[in-house]
C-alpha cells in the first residue's frame, strides 16, 4: 500500500465517522446561574430581586430554540441529525441544577403556578450543540409571569474535570 493510499484511507475514515459521544452531565453546573446571574445585573436587574428558578432542569430543547441557537452562530450549513436527536434526548430526565448563591434564587418545583410579577429561570439540561463549533451548553429561559420570555445560550467549557460556563448569549427566539 503505497503512502499516499493510506492517507487516503485515514482521511476516508476521519471524515465519516460518527460524532463523539456527548459528555454525561449528573447536574446543571453552578456557575451556569453564576454566568446567569451577572446578566441579571448587567440588564439592571438588582441582587436582591427574588427570581423563581426551576429545581430542575426543564425541555427547552426544542426545532425552534435549535433553530434560533443556529442562527445565533450563523450557521448555514449541514446538520447532523444524530446531533439533533441526541440534543432532544436531553430533555428526557430532569437533572438537578447546580447550588448557587449569587443571586436571591428561590427555587421552585417546575410544574408550579408562575406568579405574574415574579421573574423565573428555567435552564435545559446541558446538551452538545448541533450547529455551529458543536460545543455543548445551556438553554436558558428568563420570563416575568411565563410571558415575554427572553431565551439564552450559555456555552460551557470543561477545565480539568469542571464544566464552567463562560458568557450568556442572547437568543432570538419566539414561542
Amino acid at each position: 500500500m503505497t503512502r499516499a493510499t493510506l492517507v487516503l484511507l485515514l482521511m476516508t475514515a476521519c471524515a465519516s465517522a460518527p460524532p463523539p459521544p456527548p459528555p454525561q452531565f449528573a447536574n446543571v453546573p453552578a456557575s451556569v446561574l453564576d454566568v446567569m446571574c451577572a446578566r441579571l445585573h448587567d440588564e439592571g436587574i438588582a441582587r436582591e430581586t427574588t427570581v423563581d428558578l426551576a429545581r430542575t432542569s426543564r425541555p427547552l430543547v426544542t426545532r425552534q430554540s435549535l433553530q434560533a441557537l443556529a442562527e445565533a452562530a450563523f450557521y448555514q450549513g449541514h446538520i447532523d441529525p444524530r446531533a439533533v436527536e441526541a440534543a432532544f434526548a436531553t430533555n428526557e430526565t430532569p437533572l438537578p441544577i447546580g447550588r448557587n448563591d449569587a443571586c436571591a434564587w428561590h427555587i421552585v418545583d417546575p410544574a408550579a403556578r408562575r406568579s405574574a410579577d415574579t421573574m423565573t429561570l428555567e435552564l435545559s439540561a446541558p446538551f452538545v450543540a448541533p450547529a455551529g463549533k458543536g460545543g455543548p451548553g445551556v438553554l436558558a429561559r428568563l420570563a416575568l409571569g411565563n410571558e415575554a420570555a427572553t431565551w439564552y445560550w450559555i456555552p460551557i467549557v470543561n477545565r480539568n474535570g469542571t464544566w464552567i460556563a463562560t458568557r450568556s448569549l442572547p437568543l432570538a427566539t419566539h414561542e
